[in-house]
This record gives structure tokens, sequence and C-alpha cells, in this order.
């Protein structure tokens, strides 16, 4: 069965790609790369959390947070505040930490 990730965030005229081949991706990104910022941008909205959370612990380490980046709606800011806090992670604004605890 494939996620929405898969059917919906293609480019045009390439085949779907595989959630779990998304996520190998950004392993390869952060063994490759250590001291990279490893984006996840526009489409985690189909992603869903579990794929969000593997790239997280596969190495990802950076989202764009907010309404929307470009034409792509981002999830709502509680919604990723709530999986950072599920997920255990931390938010840096500048060089101050904030901790990513819901505020509902």
């Amino acid at each position: 069965m494939k996620s929405d990730l898969c059917n919906k965030a293609q480019l045009y005229g390439t085949a779907a790609l595989d959630p779990f081949e998304f996520v190998r991706t950004i392993a390869v990104a952060r063994i490759t790369m250590p001291k990279a910022r490893v984006r996840l941008s526009a489409g985690r909205r189909q992603m869903g959390e579990a794929v969000q959370a593997l790239c997280f612990l596969a190495g990802a380490n950076s989202i764009f947070y907010g309404d929307k980046l470009l034409t792509t709606g981002n999830p709502d800011a509680e919604d990723d505040r709530a999986l950072l806090a599920k997920l255990g992670l931390r938010t840096r604004v500048g060089a101050v930490d904030v901790d990513c605890k819901p505020t509902s």
C-alpha cells in the first residue's frame, strides 16, 4: 500500500518515491554531509507522523516552520510542536534552545 507521500509529492513525469527510499536518502545525506542541515520541507503534510519520525531518526535535523512554503502549505505549528515533543526533540531559535511542548 502506497502512502500519500508516494501519490501526491512526486515530480511530474517521474515514478512515485517509496517512503523508505526517501528515509534512506535522508540517511545517506546525513552520512555523507555530517555537518549539513538536512531539512524536511514541502510535502510534510502528506508524509504523516511516522515517515517524518523516521526521517528525523535517519538524520533530518531541520524543518520549514510556518503557514506556507511557496505554494505548499506546511503542517500547523501546533502539530509540529506536538510531533517534536513526542519524539523528544528540541527546537533552536538562533542559539537558544526551546522545549517543544504543545501549548494545549
